[in-house]
């Protein structure tokens, strides 16, 4: 990236975090609750077993194995937030109390939260970097894409709460982000070079990053990195080892034309064994056997669906598909609850015609899990969303981006079409405002709204629903000045490393 998109990534990252903290609700039901139990139980009392703090999975969530208890959901989100929470106690106590579902009167219950916040925030920095350094789309394309996944789609909600979706969604797009770095560059070349490459002209001012005259190449340590990413996604979501079988035939078929190819399969292989490894001793020694997964060990009497593989994917595709992409049997699918998301299929042929293997990955992807959360016996699990395309939303972005970058290069042929872009973004933001009002933890109740749209109690009501924790906020600012001193401290220190280098 250029300084300039540095900055702009910066800026982004700032706003979204802080609109993602000020939105938590705390622990809101059984499914953060039993993460969130996991985080108590390894920091308080480091082992996996939860009974003392069952109360937290609303004693639904959980899985079972003779008189012990455990969390129902994989580990790795719990890993995540374990440590923040136990370095929670030498930081600040919350500036305002939260009305948290469990455990509220525990202060540092807030800092759990900052998992999600950072992770989901970090995402909508990895679909900036692939828009604008990769693929070279225009600057305010890119910009206006990002804002739109971060306040138009689910991501805002679960960027705000304990569930698996921020951190699984953190690392499936950084690794799809590595994965793109091995892109042939002569192709790559090509494409920026066709007149085709872009799809559209943009403004004056708001040029394309030229990304066709250097190609980085990642170390071959990168693929390392890579593999280790590619497991670590399994550890927040189960379903994401379809997303590593597909991600690794598509590695094998780059990374074996290139030098040191073997060396880099190796290193790739052995990133992603150490989080299996890890899984495998995980299950053994919580329900007995390496493949005995958490989810598979619930209380069936309560949800039967968990029995077996073939029981919880089991919804016809002719149910579960038109309601995760628009709407049916109580959920709101993705091109209802985000209508900016349409634009993607205007831009797939621009992702194609840019490059048909960056295609095949990032649309083939998101396809594959689609499909696979549309079978899923429980694609609305009482949250209306079809939350589990959480994480690979911004692989769809990618070709929303395209689509916004042929709406806007054809702006002066039709200004219309602004009107197309805002009005689908506006909506979007709407939809997801009104959303989270009224999820769990947020609860706003229509009948203490007044008859008056425009009532100033009423846009105060909307308000406290949405941003609980927006009195928190300056904690949230605290902990971002802190981590930019000590970015600045490293880069100093680097600096004055390599001008001793050069000195001698």
């Amino acid at each position: 990236m250029s300084e300039r998109d540095r900055r702009v990534a910066a800026a982004l990252f700032v706003i979204t975090s802080s609109v993602y903290f000020a939105t938590a609700a705390g622990i809101t039901s059984s499914n953060d609750g039993s993460h969130y139990a996991l985080v108590r139980a390894l920091a308080d009392e480091h082992r996996f077993e939860i009974s003392d703090y069952l109360s937290f999975t609303e004693y639904q969530d959980y899985a079972l194995i003779d008189d012990l208890r455990f969390s129902d959901r994989p580990p790795g989100t719990a890993m995540l937030a374990a440590p923040v929470y136990a370095l929670s106690a030498f930081l600040p106590k919350p500036l305002a109390a939260l009305e948290s579902k469990h455990d509220a009167a525990n202060p540092r219950m807030l800092y759990a939260l900052v998992i999600p916040v950072a992770a989901a925030s970090a995402t909508t920095i990895i679909l900036f970097w692939i828009l604008r350094a990769h693929f070279g789309l225009a600057e305010w394309t890119s910009v206006l894409t990002t804002l739109a996944f971060a306040f138009g789609t689910m991501t805002w909600k679960y960027g705000s709460l304990l569930y698996s979706h921020a951190a699984s969604g953190l690392c499936v797009m950084l690794a799809v982000a590595l994965m793109l770095r091995y892109s042939h560059p002569e192709r790559r070349r090509e494409a920026a070079q066709s007149k085709d490459a872009d799809n559209s002209q943009p403004l004056a001012g708001n040029a394309p990053f030229d990304y066709g005259s250097k190609v980085h190449r990642p170390s071959a340590q990168g693929a390392f990195w890579l593999g280790l990413l590619l497991g670590a996604s399994v550890l927040m979501e189960y379903t994401n080892i379809i997303f590593v079988a597909f991600a690794g035939a598509w590695c094998v078929g780059q990374i074996a034309n290139l030098s040191n190819g073997r060396r880099r399969m190796f290193l790739l292989g052995l990133g992603g064994l150490m989080p299996a490894v890890f899984l495998m001793g995980y299950n053994a020694a919580n329900f007995g056997s390496p493949f005995a997964l958490s989810t598979f060990h619930a209380d069936t009497t309560r949800w039967p669906q968990n029995e077996s593989l073939f029981t919880d994917f089991a919804t016809p595709l002719w149910v579960g598909l038109p309601a995760m992409l628009f709407y049916g049997y109580e959920n709101q699918g993705l091109f209802w609850l985000a209508p900016i998301s349409l634009l993607g299929l205007f831009g797939l042929k621009g992702l194609w015609q840019r490059s048909r293997r960056e295609f095949a990955l990032i649309a083939g992807v998101f396809a594959a899990m689609l499909l696979l959360f549309s079978t899923s016996t429980t694609f609305n699990p009482y949250t209306n969303d079809g939350r589990y395309l959480t994480p690979f939303l911004g692989l769809w972005f990618v070709a929303v981006g395209f689509g916004v970058g042929r709406m806007v290069g054809a702006i002066r042929e039709s200004p219309l079409r602004w009107a197309i872009i805002y009005g689908l973004l506006f909506i979007s933001i709407r939809n997801q405002i009104m959303h989270i009002a009224f999820s769990w933890g947020h609860d706003l109740k229509p009948e203490t709204l007044t008859p008056w749209a425009a009532a100033p109690e009423n846009m105060i009501a909307l308000w406290n629903a949405v941003f609980p924790n927006a009195l928190n906020a300056p904690l949230w600012w605290g902990v971002l000045a802190a981590g930019w001193v000590a970015r600045r401290a490293w880069e100093e220190q680097q600096m004055g490393r390599r001008r001793r280098i050069e000195s001698v």
